[in-house]
């Protein structure tokens, strides 16, 4: 009778290639070894829910054999010789001392210590980064002895694989929780070729905050379209089944990852959007690749003078020995990239700050400067063409670097690319001609890939978010206003399925919304008093500081007067500008599968990344669930149930439209009463800053205390007298 077939093997299938077989639902190859075998099937996303159930207790079986078996292989013997004490059952090992007993005056550890000390080692270990032989190193060991002696270092095979599918699958829940419970999730795709050659497509969650998703190995498939588009459909799919709020896709702005987020994105009803990031460093590029002689000469020029002085030690090292005589605090070189357009700026900026100290090196004819370099660093002429370009291209570097982060958003984006059209509008062009040739390239470039900034959800945000409002959307008059106001008209028909409603004047109430949330917002300026007074009325606006709070903190706090205008500006807030988070995390990716480490398999590369790059911004599901992002009360989420689970039906709509969302009453009045709204009287110094102390503490109080704070707010005002 031959040996009985692992259960497992029934969702399998024989493969063409020795030694492995086919996974039925996913046809993916696992070689043929039970253990790999269930833990294929326990991540398999294609999997059904009951199967992934019976392979994940599978698994949770082989991990408490290994355990059992490191346990008491380290229990026999230690390496230094000590012998550790032996306990003949789990009663023996965590009863406590007797009294006289000799256990008293010996380390001694229990069981759960044991798995608790080791899933910290191996997190530390995760999350920092840490070689996995970091355990099997001797001074690591001798610290460990002289901290707990006790404490049985685990191996570093138990490191690799069972702690390291642990800290994953608690790690991946943990993550699960914050994403349910973020308001708007965007999934984001971008590609990348590790150490290895092997081609990654990563999966990034912003919901604002970026989370690592997955790293899928494209193996022999080529990159097109529909391949992508098969890729994005799975894990749309998988986000739903979990119950995350996808609202949006993006990606880099590569043709085959475009159409498939835009196929994609039509299919489900969702917002879609290339990489802003990308858009400003191309707009860089248009602006200092021209042909122009000056600025042409003036940056190969730039490079060539960073070139010499990193890469001949000897001009180093004088330079270096100049700024610690001088005491300079400049910054060293920066030698620019041909694809990072922002390096050429950060080149210039580097060169002008070391300006005195390469003058000095250079002239130095014991350093052995040439004299094309020395002539070229005395030419008063080239410093002047350097920092006019820098004069007028930085306020475009600095609204890349704001693109390029994961703090901004698109209302940020919007707000920068308006005053630097004005700021460039106003330059200096009497300085010289080379400000008079960057003004017209830089305008030139801007008009031509306005849109792919300007989008209309960006336009939308920039009109909600409380410190913004639009305001700069006024500078514009003509022809170009009447453009953004339609770009902005039009985000309203590209919200996705969730945020709408079946109202037959929904978008026209919209409209209203947004109107009056411009007029009921008042007007200040930062240098002026950051405060209100408390709204007379339920419709009107909780006084809040709109400068100390993010957005999205802001709503939370303040939105309360329209659910559905809320709703809409938590979304457009939580959406992120682009693939920049993929980009961070292929960089975590190149610094653990690196070159001294390339023999990592991707499945095991792909789990040590993921813990790296989320294992900082959760705790892993042991003990509480993690807080989730939004700041909403228990009555607001349970009254905004019904519009997250499906859209309300028409007798609904017209039951809302009375006047639970909105005033739709005030709308027509609200044009000649705006200047009577805006009319609060000014607040002194001391009441201002009693009240802001008031509500920075009382946000997490409940209604009655709140209530209890304003009506001692209304008492001091009231004693001051008229103010």
């Amino acid at each position: 009778m031959g040996r009985r077939e692992h259960p497992i093997r029934r969702f399998y299938a024989t493969s063409q290639t020795d030694g492995k077989e086919s996974c039925r639902f996913c046809h993916a190859e696992v070689v043929k070894m039970p253990e790999r075998l269930v833990n294929h099937i326990a991540g398999c996303v294609e999997a059904p829910s009951e199967v992934r159930a019976e392979a994940a207790a599978q698994r949770e079986g082989y991990a408490a054999r290994k355990r059992a078996r490191s346990v008491a292989s380290s229990q026999e013997s230690s390496p230094d010789g000590f012998q550790l004490p032996v306990y003949s059952n789990a009663r023996d090992r965590s009863a406590s001392p007797l009294p006289g007993s000799m256990q008293r005056y010996v380390d001694s550890m229990t069981a759960d210590a044991q798995g608790t000390m080791d899933r910290a080692l191996a997190r530390m270990v995760y999350t920092c980064a840490l070689p996995l032989s970091l355990v099997e190193q001797a001074g690591f060991r001798e610290f460990m002895r002289a901290a707990r002696p006790s404490y049985s270092i685990p191996t570093r095979a138990a490191l690799s694989n069972v702690l390291l599918e642990q800290e994953y699958v608690a790690t991946k829940d943990a993550v699960y929780i914050r994403l349910r419970d973020a308001p708007a999730v965007t999934l984001s795709f971008d590609g990348w070729t590790n150490i290895n050659r092997d081609a990654i497509i990563n999966v990034m969650a912003c919901a604002p905050e970026p989370f690592m998703v997955a790293a899928v190995e494209a193996g022999p498939n080529r990159q097109t379209s529909q391949y992508l588009h098969e890729l994005m459909e799975r894990v749309v799919v998988e986000m739903d089944r979990e119950g995350v709020n996808v609202v949006a896709l993006s990606s880099d702005n590569a043709s085959n990852m475009a159409s498939a987020r835009e196929s994609v994105a039509q299919k489900h009803g969702l917002l879609q959007f290339g990489c802003m990031a990308h858009w400003l460093n191309l707009l860089l590029r248009d602006v200092l690749d021209n042909d122009h002689r000056d600025i042409k000469n003036a940056m190969a020029n730039a490079g060539q003078v960073s070139k010499v002085f990193r890469n001949n030690h000897i001009a180093a090292a004088a330079l270096k020995a100049h700024k610690q005589v001088t005491q300079s605090k400049a910054p060293a070189l920066v030698q620019p990239c041909q694809t990072r357009w922002g390096t050429h700026i950060s080149c210039l900026e580097s060169l002008i700050a070391n300006r005195d100290d390469l003058t000095h090196v250079a002239v130095d004819r014991g350093v052995g400067i040439s004299d094309e370099i020395t002539s070229l660093l005395v030419n008063r002429e080239f410093w002047n063409t350097i920092k006019a370009m820098v004069t007028m291209l930085m306020p475009l570097y600095q609204l890349l670097r704001l693109a390029d982060s994961d703090i901004a958003t698109m209302a940020d984006v919007v707000h920068g690319w308006f005053g630097m059209y004005k700021i460039t509008k106003e330059a200096p062009i009497e300085k010289g001609p080379v400000y008079e040739v960057l003004q017209e390239l830089i305008l030139t470039h801007m008009k031509k890939r306005r849109f792919r900034i300007l989008l209309p959800t960006a336009l939308l945000a920039y009109d909600l978010h409380p410190l913004y409002r639009g305001e700069r959307i006024d500078w514009f008059q003509g022809k170009s206003f009447a453009t953004l106001v339609r770009k902005k008209e039009q985000a309203l028909s590209l919200l996705p399925q969730k945020l709408r409603s079946n109202h037959p004047q929904w978008e026209q109430m919209l409209h209203a919304a947004f109107g009056n949330f411009r007029l009921k917002l008042p007007k200040y300026k930062l240098s002026d008093s950051l405060m209100w007074p408390p709204a007379k009325n339920t419709a009107d606006f909780v006084p809040q500081t709109a400068d100390l709070l993010d957005p999205i903190s802001w709503w939370n706090e303040n939105g309360s007067f329209d659910r559905t205008l809320k709703k809409i500006a938590l979304t457009l807030f939580s959406l992120p500008l682009g693939s920049s988070a993929n980009e961070r995390n292929f960089s975590a990716f190149g610094y653990i599968l690196n070159a001294r480490r390339n023999r990592l398999g991707n499945d095991k590369a792909t789990k040590l990344v993921f813990l790296y790059f989320n294992g900082r911004k959760v705790t892993p599901t042991r003990g509480p669930q993690a807080e989730p992002i939004t700041t909403q009360t228990p009555q607001e989420h349970a009254s905004e149930g019904r519009m997250q689970d499906a859209p309300l039906s028409e007798a609904e709509a017209e039951e809302v439209s009375e006047g639970e969302w909105y005033r739709w009453e005030d709308t027509e009045r609200n044009a000649e009463a705006s200047a009577e709204e805006n009319e609060h009287p000014a607040f002194t110094t001391d009441s201002t800053s009693a009240y802001m102390e008031n509500q920075l503490h009382c946000r997490d109080e409940d209604m009655e205390s709140n209530k209890r704070s304003e009506n001692e707010l209304d008492s001091g005002k009231e004693e001051e007298g008229d103010i």
